[in-house]
């Protein structure tokens, strides 16, 4: 069973972390004892279900029950940050965090320098350099965006945020709900778009 690019960063992500603390437990549990010879479980695909559900409530900002590029290029301006308490600004960071890791992309295509000159002229003036980074960080977010908006209706709504997850859940040949190591290497994670 192959599989394509169509695994998003955030399942890689997931993954790749859950891999690493399991093969840490499982060699603590090797060293004290060797009774066990089934494959490790990597993450139980319902888990996988319920954080994403979190996560997409977390971006959902105003719980409409669709993310749009606004919710997620919205950024608060210094005055505002400023003004975050300690709780806001710590639930402000996770989201900034989490919707880079599910929805920035990069574009090989697209020259840094055809980002950054909005206006098209030829030249990076000095207010399109003063925005350079959120210009960069915005477009990376709309190609990410344009992906997972499937159904291309200005929304990416819960199905399509946690699409990959079916993907994920195609490699598990045993059908016990669960990825194991093994099926996780099987997944390959490898791109080919």
């Amino acid at each position: 069973m192959k599989h394509t690019r169509t695994l998003t960063r955030f399942a890689v992500a997931t993954l790749s972390l859950i891999v690493g603390q399991a093969t840490a437990q499982q060699t603590e549990t090797n060293s004290e004892s060797a009774a066990s010879q089934s494959p490790m479980i990597v993450v139980k695909i319902g888990d996988l279900r319920d954080s994403s559900q979190r996560i997409f409530e977390l971006i959902d900002s105003n719980h409409s029950g669709s993310i749009t590029l606004d919710e997620i290029t919205h950024w608060p301006s210094k005055n505002d940050q400023t003004r975050m308490n300690a709780e806001e600004r710590a639930k402000w960071d996770r989201q900034q965090y989490e919707i880079a890791k599910k929805f920035m992309r990069t574009d090989r295509e697209t020259e840094e320098f055809e980002i950054v000159d909005a206006n098209s002229d030829g030249v990076v003036n000095n207010e399109e350099f003063d925005i350079r980074e959120d210009s960069l960080r915005n477009h990376g977010l709309k190609l990410g965006f344009q992906k997972l908006d499937t159904d291309d209706n200005g929304g990416v709504v819960l199905v399509e945020f946690k699409a990959f997850i079916d993907e994920i859940e195609q490699a598990d040949e045993d059908r016990d709900g669960s990825i194991s190591t093994i099926e996780a290497l099987d997944l390959g994670f490898t791109e080919t778009d």
